[in-house]
């Protein structure tokens, strides 16, 4: 029988964050400074759903007790979409 963790999400931008969980704040923080930031744009577009990016950001506000969850799936698919598109 295999054991299960517990385990509870970090904070933001601790080092304890897996790498596309602080990607996912990084895009966030972007985007509560500025919608038309490109980098912004083009995270938003490719890597994660607009939807758990909002997630994140009201998380980051404070206005809700839950953020964004990344889709590993799409991260790296959209990762090799984006990767094509500058080809």
């Amino acid at each position: 029988m295999s054991r299960r963790r517990n385990w509870r999400r970090p904070k933001p931008g601790t080092a304890d964050a897996p790498c596309h969980q602080k990607g996912l704040t990084n895009v966030a923080n972007l985007g509560i400074d500025d919608y038309s930031n490109e980098v912004f744009q083009v995270y938003a577009n490719y890597v994660f759903d607009f939807k758990n990016i909002k997630d994140e950001m009201d998380f980051i506000k404070g206005s809700s007790s839950g953020g964004g969850r990344v889709n590993i799936s799409k991260f790296i698919e959209g990762l090799l979409l984006y990767r094509k598109s500058l080809l």
